[in-house]
């Protein structure tokens, strides 16, 4: 038996269609990649402003967009959608309702059937599908490279099905050290089957300044993208607030103010305890911008470090600050 030849010479290959970008450098139309970082550094951030840039074809931090419809598989406390959206349309970051969709419990990919039913139940067919999170939407052991493998092929056989492109989010090891104290070759949780099948790895990762820099750490064709950026805090209401993900110019030390300079400018010629200067940093958006995990202890080190401008005594149990 003789097969049907399919021998590509160079020409075909050159005439080949390229493919269509759904995110300038990031996302091509019909790509499944994995983005992954430590938790509560901005992966679900960083997703949903994805989301709302592809729905409505608007800029995603300086990269374009083409408009499609999105469908965001909230797996992982999808009560918290409600206060994001919310927060980017206060923020005035355009979303476009028409689409903009969200799936508020978990599929399990590692299953055909399940991706079957969940792509049948669908009433319209996503251009960008993003998994929040991998963990939710996993039935088995994600250190298992034969169970990973089935579960990346349920992604690519939902991206078959539908045409669609799948951007998955994902956590990494807790400290990126194995059992034996080695460091690990990634920094993502689980098999390395992910980095075999899927098409791309994009990192999340906090600096020494509170910002996050997400960029390409491994993808089949290399790009530049890398975007520098930051939690900003939106109040909802007087009882609700969350954060969005926004785009600063660099992450560098060179750049940032400096916190006692800002501090004592908190603090004026006040003496007060350590917990009340933490409270009246928290609440001045100047601090908070370049310090969103601002804490008693990161305080307590700058008034020792900046012993020429800010003293700091103990009374009784509680420290005390105040203006050199």
């Amino acid at each position: 038996m003789r097969l049907e030849s399919k021998e590509w010479t160079l020409d075909d290959l050159w005439t080949l269609p390229d493919p269509e970008m759904l995110v300038e450098g990031f996302i091509e139309e019909g790509s499944c990649k994995f983005i992954s970082g430590p938790s509560k550094t901005g992966k679900s951030f960083f997703s949903l402003r994805l989301a709302a840039a592809v729905s409505g074809g608007t800029d995603f931090f300086g990269h374009a967009t083409k408009q499609g419809n999105v469908l965001y598989l909230a797996a992982e406390r999808s009560e918290l959608m409600k206060r994001r959206t919310l927060a980017l349309v206060k923020s005035n970051i355009p979303i476009d309702k028409d689409h903009f969709k969200v799936w508020p419990s978990p599929v399990m990919f590692s299953q055909r059937d399940q991706v079957e039913t969940f792509v049948n139940s669908l009433r319209t067919t996503p251009d960008l599908l993003i998994v929040d999170t991998l963990r939710r939407c996993n039935d088995g052991d994600e250190r298992d490279n034969e169970h990973m493998g089935r579960w990346c092929e349920g992604i690519e056989y939902f991206r078959d099905l539908t045409g669609s492109s799948v951007l998955v989010v994902h956590h990494d090891h807790k400290a990126g050290i194995d059992k034996f104290g080695r460091k690990m070759d990634t920094s993502f949780s689980g098999a390395g089957a992910l980095l075999g099948y899927l098409d791309g790895y994009f990192a999340v990762k906090t600096q020494n300044d509170g910002s996050v820099v997400v960029r390409n750490e491994g993808e089949n064709e290399r790009s530049d993208f890398k975007i520098y950026a930051r939690i900003h805090n939106v109040d909802i209401s007087p009882k609700m607030s969350t954060g969005i993900m926004v785009q600063i110019n660099e992450s560098s030390s060179a750049t940032k103010p400096n916190l006692a300079i800002l501090a004592i400018e908190v603090l004026g010629d006040q003496e007060l305890s350590r917990k009340e200067w933490h409270r009246q940093c928290v609440a001045d958006e100047r601090i908070v911008m370049h310090w969103p995990k601002l804490n008693a202890s990161s305080l307590s080190t700058v008034a020792k470090e900046h012993a020429d401008k800010i003293t700091s005594r103990k009374f009784g149990k509680e420290v005390l600050f105040s203006v050199a």
